[in-house]
């Protein structure tokens, strides 16, 4: 099996990409795309587990951005790994190995 890690470089990435290393029959592609811009979690959905972050679709008025601007972005924090639940490695794999496609994988299946 072949797993895309994004976000490789970040706490929670990184770690993933440990865990599945661990695990025999999956070889791990590493990605990293960065963290959640204000702007983008201003308009982002949350899932609970993760947050849909839908497209861009501003017009290219910039003054509605840069001289009106919305004033709920600019007081937001930045989503990243330090103001997200944090899991350890062993965390990391009891959660993979609660899955079916990686209990088949290891399995052979």
């Amino acid at each position: 099996m072949i797993v895309l890690v994004t976000g490789a470089r970040g706490f929670i990435g990184k770690n993933l990409v440990v865990t599945l290393r661990q695990l025999d029959g999956i070889d791990v592609i590493e990605y990293d795309t960065g963290s959640l811009t204000r702007e983008e979690l201003a308009r982002a959905e949350d899932r609970d587990d993760y947050y849909r972050i839908t497209p861009d679709d501003r017009d290219l008025n910039y003054n509605k951005y840069f001289t009106e601007g919305a004033e709920q972005i600019s007081l937001m924090e930045d989503y990243n790994s330090h103001n997200t639940r944090r899991l350890t490695i062993d965390g990391i794999k009891e959660k993979l190995l609660k899955l079916d496609y990686i209990q088949q994988q290891l399995h052979g299946e």
